[in-house]
């Protein structure tokens, strides 16, 4: 922490940054506050990693809005920003541990702020960056709401090409994160996401995607509309109780999921 903080003295001082990497637990609550009062002035910043910092959701919404508009890619991976309270055992990993107990979030202090406000101040600042192409949010234990609040904010997010929600507690698709026209690279993988939307095929991102990686869910059907992502999209979809269609014909890829479908007749209309 001491060292980020003198990281942000200096960061001011590098004139054209434009890579910023402090991934690995080098930054911390405090050192997240001087990153946040040094960013304005690193005005070509386009990339910064804060992966495994475990900063939480409220200094990360501060570094969020300090970094520069013109900020193409961001790595919050790891940083602890899901709820204060309840650590949710993962029914895909077995040796979590059960039930309900405190968790003490890094920058946990007395605050007016709820949760809710949390997820919403951090969605909202990420909005801000229009710029944006990639951005991760993988393994933070997010649930759905906060994916959903992210996921109102997409639209603000056009440039958006790769979003990472990989190893959360997320139990939905939220059907909002296909309608991203450009988005090429979609992980939602070692999550607990029961069923997709029905038109994930017919989504605007379903013309744009290169890879939907959904491995380890619990997915036991696609819809029919998945056949129709384009022929070099990689569909991960290892490690799900698929039964429809049985997992062994999934994972021969999409051209096995199109003659799957065509030999089954659509279902009528409700």
């Amino acid at each position: 922490s001491g060292g980020a903080r003198a990281l942000a003295a200096v960061v001011p001082r590098l004139v054209g940054l434009k890579a910023l990497g402090l991934g690995g637990g080098f930054v911390g609550p405090e050192g997240a506050a001087s990153l946040a009062d040094a960013l304005p002035r690193a005005a070509s910043l386009t990339w910064l990693n804060l992966q495994g910092n475990r900063c939480g959701a409220e200094s990360a919404r501060r570094i969020v809005e300090a970094a520069a508009h013109e900020l193409a890619g961001l790595d919050l991976g790891g940083n602890k920003l899901s709820r204060d309270g309840d650590e949710r055992s993962d029914p895909l990993f077995p040796s979590s541990s059960s039930g309900t107990k405190r968790v003490r979030r890094l920058d946990d202090a007395p605050s007016p702020a709820s949760y809710e406000d949390e997820m919403v101040g951090l969605a909202s600042a990420l909005a801000l960056k229009s710029s944006l192409t990639e951005l991760s949010l993988a393994n933070n234990g997010l649930d759905d709401a906060f994916v959903s609040a992210v996921a109102q904010f997409l639209p603000n997010m056009p440039a958006l090409k790769s979003l990472n929600l990989s190893l959360n507690l997320l139990t939905q698709f939220d059907p909002r994160l296909t309608h991203l026209a450009h988005l090429e690279v979609l992980d939602v993988s070692f999550n607990g996401i029961f069923a997709l939307p029905d038109a994930v095929g017919d989504s605007p991102a379903a013309r744009s995607l290169t890879k939907l990686d959904l491995r380890r869910n619990q997915l036991t059907a696609l819809p029919r509309s998945i056949a129709k992502l384009q022929k070099s999209c990689n569909l991960c979809l290892v490690a799900n109780p698929l039964r429809h269609p049985p997992l062994a014909v999934a994972l021969k890829g999409l051209s096995a999921l199109r003659r799957y479908f065509d030999r089954r007749p659509a279902p009528p209309d409700p």
